[in-house]
This record gives structure tokens, C-alpha cells and sequence, in this order.
């Protein structure tokens, strides 16, 4: 009878990434006419709370965003 409670907490544990449903949008901003990098460019996800700005090399990251369409 030892291994049902066991077997309980193992899946509770494995089973605690499943509910965090949460991603990242990454990407490097250029300009169209030059392709040359855009520093401090400010990128947002129209409709929600996150944003941030590209650094020296255009690069952008937004982490811990829920998943879904944007």
C-alpha cells in the first residue's frame, strides 16, 4: 500500500508543467530598406501588458507569455 501514495505525489509532481502553459516570442528587428539593426525599437503584443525593446543588435526577447495567438 506504500506505492499508491507515492505513485500520487510522482504524477503531482510531473504532472505541475502542464498546467504552466506559458511560452516566448523571440526575433531581431532590421530595417526594411537597409537591413540594418533597430536599437531600442519597442515591441508589444497589441492587447496585453507585454512589451520590451530590442538591444544593440536589434534582438528582442518577451518571456513568460501565455500561449495563444497574437
Amino acid at each position: 500500500m506504500r506505492i499508491f501514495p507515492l505513485a500520487c505525489v510522482f504524477f503531482w509532481i510531473c504532472g505541475q508543467p502542464l498546467f504552466a502553459q506559458n511560452g516566448s516570442v523571440r526575433g531581431r528587428v532590421t530595417d526594411k530598406e537597409t537591413a540594418e539593426e533597430l536599437i531600442g525599437a519597442l515591441i508589444s503584443l497589441r492587447g496585453t501588458k507585454y512589451n520590451t525593446t530590442s538591444d544593440a543588435s536589434g534582438d528582442y526577447s518577451l518571456t513568460d507569455v501565455p500561449v495563444g495567438e497574437y
